[in-house]
This record gives structure tokens, C-alpha cells and sequence, in this order.
């Protein structure tokens, strides 16, 4: 596989840059002014080294346990305990930044991911069981802290126009998916090539978050809510109500559950399904990540370029590439068949199915969903079918089951199946008329912002 893995790699690369170069032609020009400018470097320069450590552990997650001897179901316990309590801590995170400081949780979340890269070391399972709650919720908080710290900054501190914010999370989201293509193949170079050992790339990305912790605390200011009485309870029924009352909102969550849910089991399940074939872990990690970037590019290019496209037909595009990709995996992951590259090219075509839809997904939550109840109405939809997901993670993984992957991609080709039907009801829906803002909603913005 290693020859098939380096071509497609190679390939996805060059036709990433093709499409970036196509995108920024058509692309307004950047903004140019200077305090701006300065402001966003002193963000961005800290987010890039997060980022960089904080993919430079994903290609060897599972690798790692199974090179302690631990069984599959073992695994999944310890993957998916980590991933359920981030789930349901997710609605708090925004809650504790606001009232403590978000660069004060951004530094000590950074402190606890080093602290649970470190225990990697350690081949004991309560340890690692521990290691991996830390690194979840370390993660979670970091991210969502962050991405805060900036709102805040770019609005209350500088109080710059709305819609520069958006230029910020673009630099964002290309650099991370090129900070991903660069951490597989650091990570490949660290575990296969000098070490053979796939704790190396834990080890490596512990200076990386130490680096980050020092230019956060030595560049960013500290800043909390400026309104910290908003009780969670409350924040939940605005949520409900949200959901009830726009029918384009419904959709749009339920399109966002729908898909994120069959990522949640496809983050665990590439690495079982391809590593008995003795794939590069880290290289086969970055084609992914390269087909996520080149599926975002895909997005974008179709948006600028065809003005009879919306973001809901790429939405509607990328279900089908995730349908198509599920269905064949459900096939070649049967236990008694053997086609590793063909399931190796439905991997990385359902990341460049990702890729189209977290390009889409943004944009879409931004047109139709209120900045105020964006993540009380995330949360109603994300954290029971990620629950679910976790569920079946665990209940078709046990020792005696013989075709649990099979079963699982079979789950995720309905989810897919129903993730189609879903975004064909939402682009035939109109949002409702826009409503002034109250003056309890303008209040409970910046205690709920994500």
C-alpha cells in the first residue's frame, strides 16, 4: 500500500494547490489595514502551533494502544470514554472561559494536553484511560476558548467590523488543513522512519503545546464576559425554541448531527480497517487530510465561481460523496474479503466529502442560525447522536462480534442516506423573515458566542 498511499498523497497535494491558486483569483483582495493586520498575526501565530501539535497526535491514536497488546474492544472504550465526556462537556467550555478568563483556560488546558501526552508513555490501561478524558477535554477547551478570546478582542477590545471576523477563520481553516497535511507526514517520519515507535509523535508535540502556552501567555490580554448571568438552563430553552420556531434551523442541525456523527466513527475506525494491511499510518493520515483540504477548496471554487450554486447544493454534494463511500466500505469491510486500496480510496473520498461540508457548514450555521443560540442549538443535536454513535462503538465492537465494522459503516450509509434527504427538504426551505433583535437576546450574545 505504501506506493498507492504516496501517489494518491502526492496527487491530492498538487491538485490542492491548483484549486488554491484558482480560489484566491477569484477572491476579493485582502484586507490591508494595519492594526488589523497586527491584531490577527498575534492570534493566529499562537492558533498555527496549537494546531500543528495538536494534529501531530491524531495519525497514531489507535496505533499506539495497539502496540501495548490491547484488544480492540479495550480501544474503543478508552477512545470513546475520552470523546462522551467532551461531548457532554461541550455546552460548559464557552461557560468556564467566560468566567474565569479565556487566555487563563486556553494556558492551563494547553498545561493538562502536555500532562496527558506525557502519560502516553505509560502502557497501563487506567492511565491511558485517564490520558485520553484529559487530552479530550484539554482539546475542547483550548479550541473553544481560543476562537472566544478573538471574538471578544476583535469586537469589545478593537472594535472592528463584524465581517472582518470571518477573514480570520478562513486563514484558520486553510492553515489548519495544511498544518494537518504537514503533521502526517511529521508524524510518518517520527514513528515509521527514526523511531518505529508511535509514541514519538505524542512526545514531539509536548514542546509545541509549551511554545503555545508561553506566546499566549506573554501576547494575548485577558479578557471574560461581560455578562455572566445568563443562566445555562436559559440558554437551552432559547435553543428549543430556536429549533421549534425556524424550520430551516431543524434541518440545518439535523444535517450537522447526521454527518458529524459519521465522522465521530470514522475518526476511530480508518486506522483497524487499514492497519493490518501495513499501510504508512502517517502518510495514509496525510492523503486524508489532503482530501479534506482539496474537498474545501472544491467548495469554495464552486460558491465564487457559479452563482446558480449555494452552499445547500455543496451540502447536498458532499452527502452523496458520504452515501457512495459508506456503501462500498460496507462491502470491502466484510471480514472474509480483502481489498485494502479500495478501501483506502472510499477513506479518502469521504474526506474530501468532509471537507466540502465543514466548508459549507460554516457559512450556513452564520446565514441561518442566531450568533446567541448557536450552541445551545449544536448541542441539542450533536451530543445525543454522538452519544449514540459512541454507543455503537462500543456495542459492535465486542470480542464475539465477528462483523462489527461491517455493521458500523452499514450505520453510517443509512445516517448518510438520511443526511441526502435532509438537505434536499433544507434547500427547498426559506428561512423566516429576520425579527429585530430583543434586548434580552443582545444580552445573552456574549455569554453564549462560541
Amino acid at each position: 500500500m505504501f506506493i498507492s498511499t504516496t501517489l494518491t498523497f502526492l496527487s491530492l497535494l498538487v491538485f490542492s494547490g491548483f484549486l488554491e491558486t484558482l480560489v484566491r483569483r477569484k477572491k476579493r483582495a485582502e484586507n490591508q489595514n494595519p492594526q488589523f493586520l497586527s491584531f490577527q498575526k498575534t492570534y493566529l501565530a499562537t492558533q498555527f502551533v496549537i494546531l500543528l501539535a495538536d494534529w501531530l497526535q491524531a495519525p497514531y491514536n489507535y496505533k499506539l494502544y495497539s502496540s501495548y497488546r490491547y484488544t480492540e474492544q479495550q480501544i474503543v472504550i478508552i477512545f470513546v470514554l475520552g470523546h462522551a465526556i467532551s461531548i457532554i462537556l461541550t455546552p460548559f467550555a464557552n461557560y468556564a472561559a467566560d468566567m474565569y478568563g479565556r487566555r487563563l483556560i486556553v494556558c492551563l488546558a494547553l498545561a493538562l494536553y502536555s500532562l496527558s501526552s506525557l502519560l502516553k508513555v505509560v502502557n497501563d490501561y487506567s492511565t491511558l484511560l485517564i490520558s485520553s478524558i484529559m487530552a479530550s477535554c484539554a482539546s475542547l477547551l483550548i479550541f473553544s476558548s481560543s476562537q472566544g478570546w478573538y471574538t471578544h478582542e476583535h469586537i469589545e477590545s478593537h472594535d472592528f467590523p463584524m465581517e472582518w471576523i470571518s477573514d480570520t477563520l478562513e486563514k484558520v481553516s486553510f492553515w489548519s488543513g495544511s498544518l494537518s497535511v504537514i503533521a502526517g507526514v511529521l508524524a510518518y517520519f517520527l514513528a515509521d522512519l527514526f523511531s518505529f515507535n508511535p509514541v514519538a509523535p505524542f512526545l514531539a508535540s509536548i514542546p509545541l503545546m509549551v511554545l503555545a502556552l508561553c506566546m499566549c501567555w506573554s501576547n494575548w490580554c485577558e479578557n471574560k464576559s461581560l455578562n455572566r448571568s445568563v443562566k445555562f438552563s436559559k440558554s437551552c430553552v432559547n435553543g428549543i425554541r430556536e429549533i421549534v420556531s425556524n424550520r430551516a434551523v431543524l434541518l440545518c442541525g439535523t444535517l450537522q448531527a447526521l454527518f458529524e456523527a459519521v465522522i465521530s466513527i470514522f475518526v476511530f475506525l480508518w486506522t483497524p480497517v487499514l492497519d493490518k494491511h501495513g499501510p504508512p499510518l502517517g502518510l495514509v493520515f496525510a492523503t486524508f487530510m489532503a482530501a479534506n483540504l482539496a474537498g474545501s477548496r472544491v467548495n469554495s471554487l464552486m460558491i465564487l465561481k457559479y452563482k446558480n450554486i449555494s452552499i445547500r447544493d455543496t451540502l447536498f454534494v458532499a452527502s452523496c460523496i458520504g452515501f457512495g463511500s459508506t456503501v462500498v466500505l460496507e462491502y470491502t469491510s466484510h471480514p472474509e474479503k480483502n481489498f485494502p486500496v479500495t478501501s483506502f480510496f472510499c477513506l479518502t473520498a469521504f474526506q474530501f466529502a468532509v471537507g466540502i461540508y465543514v466548508g459549507a457548514m460554516g457559512p450556513l450555521q452564520n446565514e441561518l442560525i442566531k450568533h446567541n443560540v448557536r450552541t445551545a442549538v449544536s448541542s441539542w443535536f450533536r451530543i445525543p447522536l454522538k452519544l449514540i454513535a459512541c454507543i455503537g462503538l462500543i456495542s459492535l465492537h465486542s470480542d464475539d462480534n465477528f462483523h462489527g465494522t461491517r455493521k458500523l459503516f452499514l450505520g453510517c450509509a443509512i445516517l448518510m442516506a438520511m443526511a441526502i434527504i435532509t438537505s434536499i427538504i433544507l434547500k427547498k426551505t426559506k428561512p423566516p423573515a429576520e425579527k429585530e433583535p430583543t434586548a434580552e437576546t443582545e444580552r445573552l450574545i456574549e455569554s453564549t458566542q462560541i
